[in-house]
């Protein structure tokens, strides 16, 4: 067997311990897409084949909603169970991944937290109003994305947009709400 599908087969401990942007997203989509292939090979070649998961370990702030949606979809398309486990942070967009996992656990001292979509815009009013309804496309999908995984009700939501804050969320908090499955205990 080749160094990498033995990688697949062993490795599915997989780490997002930074901002959200192209370089730590596109290292935890390829290595879920390679994974994916991997099992769908064994598939094949043996009926009595199980996909074992892949463990998502989380730990951000957040950063690129674009990027992390790229993450949410190979999550959501991924024939292999993807298991989010929280590590101290999912925040902002890295609540989104968290949700996103086909189950979701969290260790007893991590922290979520959920607020207004934020983006820098300049140039002409023209520019700047068509940004504008592309930062609601994106908080629109983002929080259709939560409303649809977690017991959170959407008035919510709005209370949070309302006052303009950030919501921080304790992980026992997280469990009644449905964002994740359980906690992990030490």
């Amino acid at each position: 067997m080749d160094k990498r599908k033995w990688e697949c087969r062993k490795e599915r401990n997989l780490y997002l311990f930074s901002r959200v942007d192209e370089k730590s997203v596109a290292e935890v989509v390829e290595k879920i897409v390679e994974i994916n292939l991997y099992d769908d090979l064994q598939e094949e070649e043996k009926r009595e084949y199980e996909r074992h998961p892949i463990k998502l370990h989380i730990s951000s702030y957040g950063g690129s909603v674009y990027c992390g949606f790229s993450l949410v979809d190979a999550i959501l398309a991924s024939k292999t169970p993807v298991h989010t486990i929280c590590l101290g942070k999912a925040m902002s967009m890295a609540l989104a991944i968290m949700v996103a996992g086909h189950k979701r656990v969290a260790h007893p001292h991590s922290t979520f937290m959920y607020h207004q979509l934020s983006a820098v815009l300049w140039g002409d009013l023209t520019h700047i109003k068509r940004d504008v309804k592309e930062c609601e496309r994106l908080e629109a999908l983002y929080d259709e994305l939560v409303l649809s995984r977690t017991r959170i009700l959407k008035e919510k939501l709005v209370e949070v947009k309302e006052k303009r804050q950030d919501w921080f969320i304790s992980v026992d908090e997280a469990l009644k709400l449905g964002i994740v499955d359980e906690i992990v205990q030490s």
